[in-house]
C-alpha cells in the first residue's frame, strides 16, 4: 500500500495543489504586510513598535529562507505578513514558502500511507 501511495500521480498532485494553495494564503497575508505598515504601527502604539522593528530587522537578516519556517502552522502566518512589512523580495519569498509547504505536504503523505501500511497489514 506504502508504495502504491507513493507512485500514485495523483497523490503527488494533491500535494503540489495544496502547496500551492498555502502560498496563495501566505501571499495574501505578505500584501497585507507590505500595504498595511503605516496601519498597524498606528494601531500597536508605541509599545509595539520597537518589536515590530525587531521583527523586521530578524527576517531581514534570515534573509527568504527564513520562510521556510511557513510550514510551521500559526508561525508561518507571522513570518508572511513579516515579510511584506520586511518587505523580502517576492519571487524568493514564493520559492521559499513553496519549498516548505511542499516538504510539510509531502511528509504528511508519507506518514498517512505509512499508518495506512501499519493498519493494513
Amino acid at each position: 500500500m506504502f508504495l502504491n501511495i507513493l507512485t500514485n500521480p495523483s497523490a503527488w498532485f494533491l500535494v503540489l495543489l495544496l502547496s500551492g494553495v498555502g502560498v496563495l494564503v501566505h501571499f495574501g497575508q505578505y500584501k497585507i504586510g507590505e500595504r498595511g505598515e503605516l496601519a498597524i504601527q498606528k494601531h500597536i502604539g508605541e509599545d509595539f513598535a520597537d518589536k515590530l522593528q525587531r521583527a523586521k530587522d530578524l527576517i531581514n537578516r534570515g534573509g527568504a529562507p527564513a520562510m521556510l519556517l511557513t510550514a510551521i502552522p500559526g508561525l508561518g502566518s507571522a513570518l508572511a505578513l513579516t515579510a511584506g512589512l520586511a518587505r523580502i523580495q517576492i519571487l524568493a519569498f514564493i520559492l521559499f514558502v513553496f519549498v516548505a509547504k511542499f516538504i510539510r505536504n509531502a511528509l504528511l503523505l508519507l506518514s498517512y500511507a505509512g499508518v495506512l501500511d501499519i493498519f493494513q497489514s
